[in-house]
Parts: C-alpha cells; sequence; structure tokens
C-alpha cells in the first residue's frame, strides 16, 4: 500500500501529472488546492487547514486499504512529518515525488496563463508576484526527505513524466515486495464468516440472553465481526451497541468452527467471558429498538430450550472452561478432544 506525496511549485505541472498518474494506476488523488478553493475568505488559517482534511482523507482512504495520491506543494516539515505519522499509523509505504520545471521561460508562461482561468485568489496567476512569494517562503521551506524520493523535470512531455514514475513506482514495489500480484492473490485467498459472542451472568448464576425481533430463537448478546476487527474489539463493540454497556470482556471461552450448510458458507464463532453483571450494571442495559426486543436473565436448562440450538451446544462446553480456566476447541458445536 502506497502513500505518494506529490511535491513542486506552482506552476511545474504537478496537478496536470497527478490527475494523469491517478488514471492510470487507478489510484485516487486528494488535491489540497481542492480544499482550499472552498475553506478560502471562509475559514482561518485555511492553508494549513486545507493540508490537515487532505492527509486526514488520505489516512481514511490508506486505512480503507487503498493506495492514495496526494497533490500539494508539500514544501513544509511539518506537513511531511504528518504524512510519515500517517504512513506508520496505516503500513503505508511513503514516497514523494518532486516536480519542477527547469525551463523557466516555459515555467513563467504556465503561471501566467492561469490569468484567464478565474481561479480563486490563493492561486499563483502572475509570475512576478509569484517570485515575490517564493522569496517570502525561502527560508521556511528547506528539510531532508528519508523516504524514497523521485526528481521529475516536467519539461519533457507528459507521457514521459508520468512513465517515469510509473516505472519508478514498479521498481520500488518489486523491491519491497508489495506487487499488484501479490496484493490480488491475498484477495484470492478463502475468506470465512466470523462473530463474536459474550457470556455474562447474573449474580445467582443466571445467563444473559437477548431476543431479536429477526428471528424466533434467543442469542447471546454479540454478532458478525466486522473486515479488519478483531474477534475481541468485535464483542466489545456489539457488547456496547446491544446492551449499551462497558463492560470488560475477560478471556476467550470457546472457538467453534461451523462447516458449510446448504446456502450458508462455513463460519468461526467465538464466545468470550463477560463475567457477572451486578444489579447497577444491569440497570443501565438499553436494547436497540431496531434491533432487539427483550432480555433476560434464565437458568441454565431454560436458556439451553430458548437460546437457537447450536448457541445452547456452545453454552454448554463454555461453562465448564469458564470454571477451569481453559478455552475448548469446537467443530459444529461438538468438542474436538474430549
Amino acid at each position: 500500500m502506497w502513500l505518494v506525496m506529490l511535491k513542486g511549485l506552482s506552476g511545474c505541472g504537478k496537478s496536470t501529472i497527478g490527475r494523469a498518474l491517478s488514471k492510470q494506476l487507478g489510484w485516487p488523488i486528494i488535491d489540497k488546492d481542492d480544499v482550499k478553493d472552498l475553506l478560502d475568505g471562509q475559514a482561518k488559517n485555511a492553508g494549513p487547514l486545507a493540508y490537515n482534511i487532505m492527509l486526514n482523507i488520505a489516512r481514511s482512504q490508506l486505512l480503507q486499504g487503498m493506495n492514495v495520491i496526494c497533490d500539494s506543494p508539500f514544501l513544509y516539515k511539518q506537513t511531511y512529518e504528518r504524512a510519515q505519522a500517517i504512513a506508520e499509523e496505516t503500513h503505508a509505504s511513503l514516497v514523494v515525488v518532486e516536480l519542477l520545471c527547469s525551463n523557466e521561460e516555459l515555467w513563467k508562461q504556465r503561471i501566467n496563463a492561469r490569468k484567464g482561468l478565474r481561479l480563486p485568489a490563493h492561486h499563483q496567476t502572475d509570475w512576478d508576484a509569484f517570485q515575490g512569494y517564493l522569496s517570502m517562503i525561502s527560508p521556511q521551506i528547506g528539510y531532508s526527505i528519508v523516504h524514497p524520493h523521485l526528481i521529475v523535470d516536467t519539461v519533457a512531455p507528459l507521457y514521459e513524466c508520468v512513465g517515469k514514475i510509473v516505472g519508478w513506482l514498479e521498481r520500488l514495489q518489486k523491491a519491497t515486495g508489495e506487487t499488484e500480484t501479490n496484493i490480488n492473490y491475498y484477495l484470492t485467498l478463502p475468506k470465512k464468516r466470523m462473530a463474536s459472542g459474550t457470556l455474562f451472568r447474573d449474580e445467582v448464576g443466571n445467563i444473559l440472553i437477548v431476543k431479536p425481533i429477526y428471528r424466533p430463537e434467543w442469542l447471546l448478546p454479540g454478532g458478525s465481526i466486522d473486515e479488519d476487527e478483531s474477534p475481541l474489539d468485535a464483542a466489545k463493540r456489539e457488547v456496547k451497541e446491544e446492551l449499551n454497556l462497558e463492560a470488560p470482556i475477560g478471556r476467550l471461552l470457546c472457538v467453534d468452527y461451523v462447516y458449510r450448510e446448504q446456502n450458508k458458507t462455513e463460519s468461526l464463532y467465538f464466545v468470550f467471558d463477560g463475567g457477572t453483571l451486578h444489579e447497577t450494571d444491569i440497570q443501565q442495559i438499553e436494547l436497540p429498538a431496531s434491533e432487539l426486543s427483550e432480555y433476560r436473565f434464565v437458568p441454565l436448562a431454560e436458556a439451553t430450550v430458548m437460546l437457537h440450538w447450536r448457541i445452547a451446544k456452545r453454552l454448554v462446553h463454555c461453562l465448564p472452561a469458564r470454571v477451569g480456566d481453559k478455552a475448548i476447541y469446537l467443530e459444529n458445536s461438538q468438542p474436538v478432544w474430549q
């Protein structure tokens, strides 16, 4: 996964190349100026704010597993440090593509040609004014780049510039092993449905069960595990969503592998120990009306009748595991090892 930061001054051809690169690779591009166009004159510190918004959007895309291109001058050290932090957090590879125009006359023509485009006021549209701007910011924009860094002279035709960048990225991908082939291979691997549930008891040992509005059987609090979510995190989330409780979730009690059944794919189900809920905890329970209609604390014998039959079988094995301080592995809700 890649975070490509385009770097370059106004008029260097950065946005033109960025859009062409985005189209060729199929990677989204986030342009800082698109954000600043809306903020300028509407918010204080529109420039820094536009950078922050651009990078926050990039972070969200990276967390979804997408490669991202960011288009901005990328002149300041703090922006580079923020990009580094996002790359580390999302486990993305950060690279910098710096664009420049070595032909000053061509650069001047590009800047002055913007005058007729009716761009927002923050855009550079006059070469002489641009020179004054460069003199003002030049003491603030120097920093060392320690990540892979490619410099492209945009005097060359567009197709050559884009081809140079794509070739460089491909070589980096091969060097790191992060090729599109590898990514596609992982996408072809089998996927299993997974869910987490939590076993809660009250002070006399009765078991908490909940009644969904969409099926006749009762269930343990829990639900499907989202993509890129751990079984434990899913259990915590479901307890919050279904019971409005921030109860600490204890250790794993069982894992149940369920084989394919007719139109249902194979699945894994995790049951965690929620411990004992005291009266003060129970008073805080609030059910989502769109999902659950009722909850009860019932003895084991009653729970095994009211629960879905497979959950009932799991429950029978979870209780000894809870007492014995161990977890048990099940297949089709039966122990593999006695």
